[in-house]
Parts: C-alpha cells; structure tokens; sequence
C-alpha cells in the first residue's frame, strides 16, 4: 500500500464506497429534486446500513428478532416485578412470542423501544387505568395499548424522525467527504476536509455548516479539476 493509500483509506466495506460514490453524485446531478428518486436512494442507504451491521455483528435477522424477544420479557418481568411486588410466573407461549415479535417491529418501525413502552405501561397508562392492572404479556402486546402508546408520542415519534433523518444525512456527507478525499490529490482540500470532519465530530458545528462546508470543499474540488 502506498503512503497515498495510508493517508486517504478507502473505507473498508466496498458497499460504503458505493453509497458514498452514490451520494457524492446526487446533487452535481440534481437527483436531490427528484424526490421519488431521493427516496429509492434512502432505501438503499438503509438496505446497505442493514446488511453492513447484521454483517459487523454477524447478527441474522432470526437472531435479532430472538434478541428482541427475549429482552422484551426481561424488560416486561421487571416492570411488572416493580409494579406488583410479584414475579411474573406465567409461562410464555409460542403465541405470546409472536405477539411479542409483532409489537417490536410496530414499536421499532415507528423510532421506539419496547424500554419506552413498557415504562409508559406501567408509569403511566395502567396507574391511569387500573382496570387493566396488573397485566400480562398479551395485554402489553394489544394493538389498542401499542397505537395509543403511539399517538400519545406522536410528536416525540416526529422528533425521532427528524433525528435519524440529521444522523443520516449526516452519515451521507461523511461518505462523501471520504469520496472527496480519496479522489482529490490537493493538500489544502485534503486537509480542509478533514478539518472540517473533526469540527463535526466533536460537535463544534452544526449540521447545515458541516453541509455547506462539504459542498463547498466538492465546488473547489471541481473547479480544480475543471481547470487541469
């Protein structure tokens, strides 16, 4: 490996290096105002961010639906422990796990975690309705309880939203800073990007800086080119 390669790494999974390269091309090429399109090139970054962390981890989704599984009744025995001063003895059936595996994917599909569930269920919605006190596994499981856990943080859903929309945005323009690094040979553009990535991580930007500062390190880039 050369120093050039030391310095400027290509990043270790090939399939980053593509969304990267992908990403870099959106807006050179106005894709950003096609919003059908932009929205394919999300699913793709997320299809890729998937396949990357199951790969990371060596975690199979058969596996991570068993780890849900299993950490959903531990977090539902303790609440229920906290709340009752009774351990929750009843035996979990094979219709209990899948009512369990459906109410982790509606809590995870909509920026929750079944942490945050069970705390409302018995912080909250219970001590408020005691009717339904203690409960039990096919009670929290109910998609009458989920949806209206769901439409009472409706608002901290859009929070959320708005949250791993930064964090993506802000994993898409990393990419495209190492694509820009990568592809660049001048010192002061290298060395600018890098500045600029350091800024980011340690927060002492904002993300529409740290947006604007890759675009114009990219319009440098360009012109540079342009004039060779």
């Amino acid at each position: 490996m050369s120093k050039k390669d030391d310095k400027n790494p290509v990043p270790e999974d090939r399939l980053e290096h593509f969304i990267g390269i992908v990403w870099s091309l959106v807006e050179p090429f106005g894709v950003d105002e096609v919003a059908d399109a932009m929205e394919y090139i999300r699913l793709l970054s997320e299809s890729i961010e998937r396949h990357n962390f199951e790969k990371r981890y060596k975690i199979s989704p058969q596996k991570k639906s068993h780890s849900d599984r299993v950490r959903f009744i531990s977090v539902f025995k303790s609440r229920y422990l906290e709340f009752t001063d009774l351990e929750y003895t009843r035996p979990i059936t094979g219709v209990d796990s899948k009512l369990i595996s459906q109410a982790n994917k509606l809590l995870s599909d909509n920026g929750f975690e079944c942490t945050d569930y069970l705390k409302w269920i018995y912080t909250v919605f219970i001590p408020e309705n005691e009717q339904f006190a203690p409960g039990n596994i096919k009670l929290v499981c109910s998609q009458v309880f989920l949806h209206k856990f769901l439409y009472e943080h409706r608002e901290k859903k859009k929070e959320k939203e708005n949250q791993e929309l930064a964090r993506k945005e802000g994993t898409m323009l990393l990419n495209r800073v190492r694509v820009l690094i990568r592809s660049n040979d001048d010192k002061k553009i290298i060395e600018d990007a890098r500045n600029l990535v350091k800024r980011f991580k340690e927060e002492s930007i904002i993300l529409s800086e740290f947006r604007s500062g890759v675009k114009n390190l990219e319009q440098q880039a360009k012109r540079k080119q342009e004039a060779l």
